[in-house]
């Protein structure tokens, strides 16, 4: 996906667009020539001495771990080669640099963590499959989100909007499509390129979502697997997390237990070098670093296959009473529920959002297949909304309709909940219509209490949402902002 030209339009426009430093733009012209001499390498590197002492200790860290250490800018060029030094300068220097700009709604302390992760585990992987490239994959790693500075310069509110979506990198992605028609990865491309930054770099961000999907270039799939590596440790239950990621690092790049081993021992070594090289807290000092070490332990006690297995065996046998369904002829306790939930967030300050889902041809379901097969259906449905909507509140507010309360979630962020919720209701269609000859189809009606809409009681807020839904399934886009599933057939 590309960006298109009026947002192409709009970012080549701002005086505040993420843009190289004047060293950082020399570093990118001597990478650029292939009969660069050590002494041009150098007198580009020297003519900053911060980036000069920065080179200086990459040549001095465990990673190369030189007899005697390394005292002078010469040696730290012959020690780290000239191509690694001149990206680990480049990386640098536009760390220093990109640090300067003050963000909007963007938040500057999550967004760097994530980034120097991410580029510390990229290198991780790389040390890990015995890659010569682990600077390039660094800065790759590094720049991967880089769209998002130039894109919270372009619109402030994009991601003051998004709020806690900026935590989750594949909703805060959804988000960003159903906004601009592409992401940031996008975005990051396109501006790289205008940076003249080496191809193999600017497409490994443009794939950086996509660890599985991406073309089978081993480069570009430790730049799409160093983000949800770094995700791991920014998560608040990391087991969870890791187990997820052993799934995707297997399918991405085939990694064994040795591999996956070399990783957590990388970071747990690499973490601190960042950490004091970049000047920025990436992991809590205490609980952080011993997730890494209980990570190390699971792998070595499991191995890949077991932690594969409770993975899938997680994912294919969640019983059907793990959801907390509350029922329609319970809606005097839904309302209750609901009414301490609205309570509480407006006491706090906090806003909440509200899916409504309508199942179409219920009815016929039951008439043809019998109630179980209506509940299993509700149930499933349900399920996938609960998925991907973060909740801990789900009702049968009517015989064939679902409501899903979302605590701190704001009106744009229950469109993206509700997108979500349509795609994978699809493969629940998908599944039943292989049992049962019946076709069925989703409609979903959003509201929220946010910023710019305010209700007075819980009830409002949901015979909003209701209302909402109505105009979905009449056909009315205005009133819903939202799309409705096609029936499909069996």
């Amino acid at each position: 996906m590309s960006i298109d030209n009026k947002l192409a339009r709009k970012l080549e426009k701002l005086s505040g667009l993420p843009s190289p430093p004047r060293v950082a733009m020399k570093i990118i012209e001597a990478a650029r020539d292939p009969d660069i001499s050590l002494r041009a390498v150098a007198d580009v590197i020297t003519a900053d001495p911060v980036i000069s002492a920065k080179v200086m200790r990459m040549a001095n860290s465990a990673a190369y771990a030189v007899p005697g250490g390394v005292n002078t800018l010469r040696r730290a060029l012959l020690t780290l080669g000239l191509d690694a030094t001149l990206i680990v300068a480049l990386s640098f220097s536009l760390v220093i640099a990109l640090k300067r700009d003050k963000t909007q709604g963007l938040s500057h302390e999550y967004y760097w963590r994530r980034s120097l992760l991410a580029a510390t585990a990229a290198g991780a992987l790389g040390r890990a499959l015995n890659r010569t490239d682990r600077e390039a994959l660094f800065l790759a790693a590094l720049l991967q989100d880089i769209g998002m500075l130039a894109l919270d310069k372009a619109d402030p509110g994009l991601y003051a909007e998004a709020g806690d979506l900026q935590r989750n990198h594949d909703a805060l992605a959804d988000y960003e499509r159903s906004q601009l028609q592409c992401t940031h990865a996008d975005v990051g491309e396109w501006l790289l390129q205008r940076w003249k930054l080496p191809q193999p770099l600017y497409q490994a961000v443009a794939a950086s979502h996509e660890p599985c999907a991406v073309p089978p270039d081993e480069f570009a799939r430790c730049v799409a697997l160093s983000g949800p590596l770094a995700d791991v440790w920014l998560a608040s239950d990391w087991a969870l997390s890791f187990r997820e990621l052993v799934s995707v690092a297997v399918t991405s790049l085939d990694l064994d237990d040795h591999q996956l081993g070399v990783v957590l021992d990388e970071l747990r070594d690499r973490i601190p070098e960042t950490e004091a090289m970049f000047e920025k807290d990436l992991l809590a000092p205490v609980a952080g670093f011993a997730a890494l070490e209980e990570a190390r332990e699971l792998l070595m006690e499991r191995g890949v296959d077991h932690i594969l297995n409770e993975h899938n065996d997680a994912a294919q046998t969640r019983p059907p009473a793990s959801i907390t369904l509350l029922r329609m002829q319970h809606r005097a306790e839904l309302n209750e529920v609901l009414n301490k939930e609205f309570d509480a967030a407006r006491q706090a300050g906090a806003e909440v959002g509200v899916v409504m889902a309508g199942v179409d041809n219920l009815d016929q379901v039951r008439a043809r297949h019998g109630v179980d097969a209506a509940e299993r259906l509700i149930r499933e449905t349900a399920r996938v909304m609960l998925n991907n909507g973060g909740s801990r509140v789900i009702g049968q507010y009517t015989e064939n309709e679902i409501l899903l309360w979302i605590n701190d979630c704001n009106h744009d962020a229950a469109q993206v909940a509700g997108r979500r919720i349509l795609r994978d209701y699809k493969e629940v269609v998908r599944q039943f219509a292989g049992d049962h000859d019946v076709s069925t189809s989703l409609a979903l009606g959003v509201a929220a209490m946010d910023t710019t809409h305010s209700f007075d009681c819980a009830a409002d807020l949901v015979d909003a949402a209701h209302k909402a839904l109505a105009g979905a399934q009449l056909g009315d886009l205005a009133t819903c902002d939202e799309v409705r599933t096609p029936a499909l057939a069996p």
